[in-house]
C-alpha cells in the first residue's frame, strides 16, 4: 500500500489521496474543490501552508498559474541582473522585451523540470502524484518572490533609482541603513520560498527530511539557472 492512499469507505478499494470519487464504485470520497481561490490560498500560505497546498492539489482547475509564472519570471530577471552587477555594473547591453520573454519561457521550463524530478522522486518512494499537481504546488511555493516584485522592488527603485544596479558606487554605500533593511526583506522572501517548497513537497506525504533534501537540490539548480542567465542576458557593452 502506498503511503498517500486511503481505502474507500464504501467498497474498501485503495485510492490515491487526491481522488474525488472512488475508482471502483464512484463513491464520493471528499468535498469537491472546483477552483483555486487566490486570496484564500495566499492567506493559507501564511497561516497554514499545509492546508493551502492540499487545496491546490485537490482543486480541479489550477487557476492563476500563468499569472504567477509571469511575476516569478520578472523576479528571476531582477535577481539575474543583481548577480551580473559585480562583473558588468551599469554598462550593459540587453533588450528588455527579449529578456522578459526569455525569463517567462525558461521559468516555465525550470518549474516543469522540477516537476519531473519530483514526479520521479515520488515514484521511487512509492507515492501517488499527478504532474499538474506538482507543477502547481511548486509554482505557488514561489509566491514570496511575487510579493518581492510587487512590494519590495518598487521601493528599491524609488530609493536608489539608476544606482540600484550600479557597482560604482554600490547602493549600500549611498544609503547604507536602508540598503540593509531591504536586503533583510529580500532574504526573508527567499527563506519563506524555501520553507513553502518544503511544505509543497511534503504535502504529497513525503517525509520532512526527504522534502528538505530535495528542496535544497532544487534551489541549488535555481541558483545555477540564475547565474547562467545573468551571463546570457546581461552582457557588457562593447
Amino acid at each position: 500500500m502506498n503511503k498517500n492512499t486511503f481505502n474507500c469507505p464504501n467498497c474498501h478499494l485503495e485510492n490515491p489521496f487526491y481522488n474525488f470519487k472512488c475508482y471502483n464504485c464512484n463513491f464520493v470520497l471528499r468535498d469537491r474543490i472546483p477552483n483555486i481561490d487566490l486570496g484564500e490560498i495566499i492567506s493559507k500560505l501564511i497561516e497554514s501552508p499545509k492546508e493551502a497546498f492540499n487545496k491546490i492539489i485537490l482543486s480541479e482547475k489550477k487557476n492563476y498559474l500563468t499569472l504567477l509564472i509571469f511575476f516569478i519570471s520578472l523576479r528571476f530577471l531582477i535577481i539575474s541582473r543583481f548577480i551580473s552587477v559585480p562583473y558588468s555594473g551599469d554598462k550593459i547591453h540587453f533588450d528588455l522585451l527579449t529578456s522578459i520573454l526569455y525569463f517567462i519561457i525558461t521559468t516555465g521550463l525550470l518549474i516543469l523540470i522540477f516537476s519531473f524530478i519530483l514526479k520521479f522522486s515520488f515514484k521511487v518512494f512509492k507515492l501517488n502524484s499527478r504532474l499538474i499537481d506538482i507543477y502547481s504546488t511548486v509554482t505557488y511555493s514561489f509566491i514570496p518572490q511575487v510579493f518581492a516584485v510587487i512590494f519590495i522592488f518598487p521601493v528599491e527603485v524609488t530609493v536608489y533609482g539608476e544606482l540600484l544596479f550600479s557597482n560604482n558606487p554600490y547602493p549600500y554605500s549611498v544609503k547604507e541603513g536602508v540598503f540593509y533593511v531591504l536586503v533583510g526583506f529580500e532574504i526573508l522572501t527567499v527563506i519563506w520560498s524555501v520553507f513553502l517548497m518544503i511544505k509543497a513537497i511534503s504535502s504529497f506525504k513525503l517525509s520532512i527530511i526527504k522534502s528538505i533534501v530535495i528542496t535544497l537540490i532544487l534551489n541549488s539548480l535555481t541558483v545555477l539557472y540564475l547565474t547562467i542567465s545573468s551571463k546570457i542576458i546581461f552582457q557588457n557593452e562593447l
